[in-house]
């Protein structure tokens, strides 16, 4: 049986409470109706007038009240950037930070990327591939004006080719580019023709294009010193207001804009020499985004009030590079694997980068078209090490901590470039291999000899190194065997037909369901041959005041001024919707 029970009130029964106002409210119904009947006629019409009234006006109050805010018009945006800018030119702004986030601004290309990483029309309304990849037909806009109200044309684009195809220009994609050949057919139509085909084509298409009837004439060796470099002229969301110095750029919302128009009326950039100097003006809020990589500086400004966090890995990564050309000991597969096994990255990680940094397994990093998520993984493990090295015949035989084989101890030198975090990390791999019986001999070279002496003549045994990687890296030019000699990019230098025929059929493939077939075929190759241990992606952090709204969190960042491929949806004002 259910039982109730009724609470007390100073000694009262709750009950009793609720019978009382019941009473007092029958007896002020009845006051109202007799008022109401002692009111005159005329009164009582005002009154309802007035009540009426009163009724609409708080439902219009409370209709307005429940609409939703939403994005509108105006507002100006600051960014702080470690860096000055000097050529603010989609073809010189690649080596310096600060000129290709304003490039990314003020400029278009034919194509161009969104947040993760597909190909959308640019300046390009659309695209056609034939002949199996090695044509390109594309179709202008026809409403595009440059920033000086000069209508934009085929002859800028091959204005800006030209300059690419110039032996001059010795800028990313160079060599590709003098291979190709391009045609202006009528007003608005370009054909692009490849010596072989190419699936990463459209990538060389997001290139900003330049202004022909401002630069005639001036070649590349020319264009480097030329002003402008920092009076830019372009066709993008955003142009210059006046002219760029060391101290800001001032850039205004450019209202002829081809497409989406940026809610953001204005952004201002203040160059600072480093992220020191960026810190202490974010913290004093006087610009209202920066982006960091120092880690103790990311550790403290993570916690900052009223700040939205944004931290992305970058298409990045360190890795160690073996060369058994130099050292015989790694044409030992089993001997690669269990140099493998024996690097603890989560460690590096966490002591070196205080976990600002992802754990990279595949030369394919996440986010890339032909990830394999299911990659076999080295997972740090001595005992695993341990037992590849004495599979093929290694022992402690002098019983001096080293393994040896027929009278030869395992040993290798480990070169890496001068610098704090570089000696934190090979000094966590020389402790770990030599628990193994591995003897490590470190090799510090400075910064400024480091390419020169080491990288391009393949100087070393084991190379600890960094490959960045781009927006749509072909793995072709860092893991082909035809790439291992400088200008190549591969510093593993390793020959195998596995990965060398997937690698070359992924290049002129331009269906995706084959193309993400050869890439996965490509990336257990690679795990099972083991040329190069992958140890991580590094992280950029991105701090926003809260006020800024509309940012994606999550966009694929090619480089760090692809923080700004979604400014168009950015906004601070805002109206009832």
């Amino acid at each position: 049986m259910v039982r109730f029970r009724v609470r007390k009130i100073k000694g009262e029964s709750l009950l009793f409470h609720l019978h009382r106002w019941q009473r007092l409210l029958e007896r002020l119904k009845k006051v109202l109706l007799w008022l109401w009947r002692e009111t005159p006629p005329l009164e009582k019409a005002i009154l309802g007038i007035l009540l009426l009234a009163v009724a609409v006006s708080a439902a219009t109050i409370a209709g307005e009240a429940s609409k939703e805010r939403v994005a509108t018009y105006g507002g100006t945006y600051i960014e702080g950037v470690v860096g000055f800018p000097r050529q603010v030119n989609p073809l010189l702004a690649w080596s310096n930070p600060a000129d290709s986030d304003l490039v990314k601004l003020i400029f278009s290309g034919l194509v161009r990327q969104g947040a993760g990483r597909e190909f959308l029309p640019d300046l390009a309304s659309n695209w056609q591939i034939e002949e199996g990849g090695k044509v390109y037909l594309l179709t202008l806009r026809d409403n595009v004006v440059w920033h000086d109200g000069t209508p934009l044309s085929a002859d800028d684009v091959l204005f800006t080719v030209s300059l690419l195809k110039s032996e001059d220009y010795r800028g990313l994609g160079a060599q590709e580019w003098r291979n190709v050949q391009i045609e202006k057919i009528g007003d608005w139509n370009l054909r692009f023709s490849l010596p072989n085909p190419n699936s990463f084509f459209l990538r060389q298409l997001t290139i900003g294009i330049l202004p022909q009837h401002l630069l005639q004439g001036v070649g590349v060796a020319e264009l480097a010193d030329h002003n402008f470099n920092l009076r830019p002229v372009g066709t993008g969301a955003y142009k210059v207001e006046g002219s760029i110095s060391r101290e800001q750029a001032v850039l205004t919302r450019f209202e002829k804009f081809y497409d989406q128009k940026p809610y953001i009326e204005r952004i201002i950039f203040r160059f600072v020499p480093n992220e020191k100097a960026l810190a202490s003006l974010y913290q004093g809020r006087a610009v209202n985004g920066a982006g960091f990589r120092e880690v103790a500086l990311m550790r403290s400004l993570k916690k900052a009030a009223d700040t939205l966090v944004i931290e992305r890995p970058l298409p990045q990564y360190q890795a160690l590079f073996f060369n058994p050309e130099a050292n015989s000991w790694l044409k030992e597969k089993a001997i690669r694997h269990a140099l493998a096994y024996g690097v603890d990255r989560t460690r590096i990680i966490q002591n070196v980068f205080g976990g600002h940094a992802q754990i990279l397994n595949s030369p394919i990093p996440p986010g890339f078209t032909g990830h394999l998520l299911d990659l076999p993984t080295y997972d740090f493990s001595l005992e695993k090490a341990a037992a590849e090295l004495k599979a093929v015949g290694l022992r402690d035989v002098d019983k001096d901590g080293f393994l040896e084989k027929d009278d030869h101890r395992l040993s290798f030198i480990l070169t890496y470039r001068e610098g704090e975090e570089a000696e934190q990390i090979v000094r966590l791999i020389q402790n770990s291999w030599q628990t193994i019986g591995v003897e490590v001999k470190l090799r510090a070279v400075p910064a400024d000899q480091f390419v020169s002496a080491v990288v391009r003549p393949r100087d070393y045994e084991i190379l600890l190194f960094g490959q960045d990687l781009g927006s749509d890296p072909d793995p072709y030019l860092y893991w082909h065997s035809s790439q291992t000699r400088d200008p190549g990019l591969n510093l593993a230098l390793f020959y195998d037909k596995d990965i060398d025929s997937n690698l070359e059929f992924a290049r002129t493939e331009t269906r995706e369901n084959r193309l993400i077939g050869y890439y996965h075929a490509f990336q257990r190759a690679f795990r099972e041959l083991m040329p190069a241990v992958l140890l991580y992606q590094p992280t950029y952090l991105y701090l926003l005041d809260t006020k800024i709204r509309g940012v994606k969190t999550d966009p694929h960042l090619s480089s760090p001024s692809d923080r700004f491929v979604t400014i168009r949806d950015w906004y601070i004002k805002t109206k009832r919707g």
